[in-house]
């Protein structure tokens, strides 16, 4: 898939909650740059078997892969993850989405927090 901003990618997990049970995505964010000095890119999905990122022109590619099925919406969160930088010893960076349903806590582990706030 492809999106234009990382505030695309954002939403699109929010909106992806229970579409569909995936092992892997690839993701063309095409305005991106990598990040500099403290970047972590780590999924934080549980079993991952495949992370790559590529920069690919003005933005880059994210392909993520897992070795058991899981919800879209914590694989697309998981290549959020990968492309923001978050400095090390922050802890979790947390995106408030109001209104996620129930089901939405699955990226709750990841770091993503839902509910009407």
């Amino acid at each position: 898939m492809r999106v234009e901003r990382l505030q695309d990618l954002s939403a699109l997990a929010v909106m992806s909650v229970d579409a569909a049970m995936l092992t892997s995505i690839e993701v063309t964010v095409a305005r991106w740059s990598p990040p500099g000095d403290g970047w972590i890119g780590q999924p934080r999905v549980s079993g991952v078997t495949t992370m790559q990122i590529e920069p690919k022109g003005t933005g880059g590619v994210v392909r993520l892969g897992v070795a058991s099925p899981i919800d879209a919406s914590v694989l697309l969160a998981g290549c959020l993850r990968c492309l923001i930088p978050v400095p090390r010893g922050t802890g979790r960076r947390l995106t408030f989405a109001p209104g996620l349903p129930a089901s939405a806590g699955s990226t709750g582990g990841c770091g993503h927090v839902g509910g009407d706030t």
